[in-house]
Formats: structure tokens, C-alpha cells, sequence
């Protein structure tokens, strides 16, 4: 069996931010690379001029830098990890401001994040939002929003004093199928529910496992847009990252536009050619077994492991 982390997200523009004219403030994004996934939501302070610049801003640099330091991150405590993240968004918050010439408090956001690869999870938030964490389509854990009063405790970015809000937390990965990211308002509809009932964020956890990234994005739209819309008049915003684990024998089966998503390859003799290599890998074959059966050299099938692992997959074992 071999897994792999995957994720999703999209955002739902509110009806009070459509008829005062203005942009919708909340923003994600999901990247992934040097075999970790990442993921970061933003709502952007009301407050704030440009915080629809600052919340697209702030993922893209957290996602990023997740994925570049995420191996030395580990290594740190969770304060010295807030410290990190803190100051490299200030930096370049501070330097985005000065090329759009604006002040960089305007460019004021909340922000969630995680960063995933293999046994570890790294979760941080400034501000509002939810984080929920589900296992076999229960809630393994949450974390809510400590206080309303963002904006005078500096819970925004480019507040004063806002990194020493930004608290960072760890979690064996191997104890979650999916981690999910929710804005307060998107948390109203798929959050809180009825007690004793699953909230429909774990539904939709449950629905990715075998739906591709691009479709789920369109079944977050359309939920953030028919279900939380109701309730709400504010931005929404989503994402989801899910542990996707298949056997070979699973994927040989399974729809080629999944089969090419799951496995990062577009053509189908890619397709075939990798998943001969996971089937061997599965036996327990070494690198050079592996060569020697599918007629290739060590240096080539090293080089389709690292890309795998690049994607998250596995990590290289003592005999490769």
C-alpha cells in the first residue's frame, strides 16, 4: 500500500463584500514539493484597505516556505518555529507593501496553515478559523478561534506584536486521514452542527479519498457556495487535505484521469510504467531487482523513486 497526501480548496465570495463593491478577502492555496504538502487559508481583516492583497499574499508565502524549511522546522520547538514563519511573512508582507506602495498594516489577515510530510504534521494559526483533524470519518481533534478581539490583541498579521500570537502545534500524521481548514464563517455551516453528528466538514473529507483534486475543488465551490452562502453574508473559505492510500492493484482499476493525478504523470505509458514500479516496490523488491525486471538502470529507477518522493509518497529504504 502507498500513501499519499493530497489537497484542495477554494473560496466563496460573501453577498455584504458583492454589494459594497469590494474584493473577497479570504484566500488559500495548496502546494506541494519536496515531498510535503501544504496548505494555508486567510481571511482578511475587514478593517484593513488591501487585506484581499495581504490574505493571498500571506498563503502563498506560508505554503511556500512550508515547503522549502519544513525538514529544519522539525527540528525546532513550536516557539521557535512561530518565530521562523513569523518573521519570514514579515519580510515579505513588508517588501510586498513597498512594491504595491501601500502601508503594511492594510494588508492585515488571519492565517491557518499546515505542512505535511511523512509521520509529521505541523498546524499554526493567527486568528480566526477552525482547524479540524479526522480519522475513519470522525473528528480526531479541532482547534478553534481563542478570542473575537483580533484586531486589539494583535491576531492579524503585520500587527504589533503578532508573531508572539502565532501558535504552532505537531501531530503524528499517521493518526489522520484528512486535516481540514475552515474560515469562522465556512465553520457556521460545516462545523458547527448538532451534537452527535458528524459535521459536514468530515463528510467532505471523506467524499476526496477517491475524487480528483480539480473535481473536489468544484464540491467545495459548489458547498461553500449553496450551504454556507445561506447562512452567512460573509467570504467563506476551505481546504482540505486528505491521506490518499491505494494499492497498485487498486489504481490499475481506478479511472486513468485519477490514476494520473494520484501518481503526478500525464501520459499513459507513464502510468504503466510507474505502476509496474509500485508493484515490485510493494513486494519488497530492491533498486536493483526493480532495474533489473522492468529493463531499466539503478540511476533511472532511483530517479522515478526520488520523483515519487518528491510527490510524498515514500521515503527511500535502507536497501535503496
Amino acid at each position: 500500500m502507498f500513501s499519499r497526501w493530497v489537497g484542495a480548496g477554494a473560496v466563496q465570495e460573501g453577498k455584504r463584500q458583492d454589494e459594497d463593491g469590494k474584493p473577497c478577502q479570504n484566500s488559500v492555496a495548496v502546494q506541494s514539493g519536496n515531498g510535503v504538502l501544504s496548505a494555508a487559508l486567510a481571511d482578511g481583516a475587514r478593517s484593513a484597505e488591501n487585506s484581499h492583497l495581504g490574505s493571498s499574499k500571506a498563503v502563498e508565502v506560508a505554503t511556500d516556505y512550508l515547503i522549502e524549511e519544513f525538514d529544519s522546522l522539525t527540528e525546532l520547538d513550536s516557539a521557535e518555529i512561530a518565530t521562523k514563519l513569523s518573521e519570514a511573512l514579515d519580510a515579505a508582507l513588508v517588501d510586498y507593501a513597498d512594491e504595491e506602495s501601500v502601508d503594511p498594516e492594510s494588508l492585515s489577515s488571519t492565517l491557518l496553515f499546515i505542512g505535511i510530510k511523512s509521520g509529521t504534521v505541523l498546524f499554526g494559526r493567527l486568528g480566526g478559523g477552525i482547524i479540524l483533524g479526522t480519522k475513519n470519518g470522525e473528528t480526531e481533534f479541532v482547534s478553534l478561534s481563542e478570542t473575537d478581539q483580533y484586531v486589539e490583541k494583535g491576531h492579524l498579521t503585520m500587527r504589533e506584536g503578532w508573531g508572539e500570537n502565532l501558535k504552532i502545534y505537531s501531530r503524528n500524521a499517521s493518526s489522520l486521514d484528512a486535516v481540514i481548514l475552515m474560515s469562522e464563517s465556512a465553520g457556521e455551516s460545516l462545523y458547527f452542527t448538532e451534537e452527535d453528528v458528524a459535521p459536514p466538514a468530515v463528510k467532505l473529507a471523506d467524499w476526496y479519498h477517491n475524487i480528483r483534486s480539480s473535481k473536489m475543488e468544484q464540491v467545495i465551490k459548489h458547498n461553500l457556495a449553496e450551504t454556507v452562502s445561506e447562512n452567512t453574508s460573509d467570504d467563506a473559505a476551505l481546504t482540505i487535505a486528505q491521506r490518499k492510500t491505494h494499492s497498485y492493484i487498486e489504481l490499475e482499476y481506478m479511472p486513468l484521469a485519477y490514476v494520473k493525478e494520484y501518481l503526478g504523470v500525464q501520459r499513459r505509458d507513464a502510468v504503466n510504467n510507474t505502476l509496474e514500479l509500485l508493484k515490485h516496490w510493494e513486494r519488497g523488491m530492491s533498486v536493483p531487482d526493480v532495474a533489473e525486471k522492468m529493463g531499466l538502470s539503478d540511476s533511472t529507477v532511483y530517479r522515478h523513486i526520488h520523483r515519487l518522493e518528491e510527490l510524498g509518497f515514500f521515503r527511500r529504504q535502507s536497501d535503496v
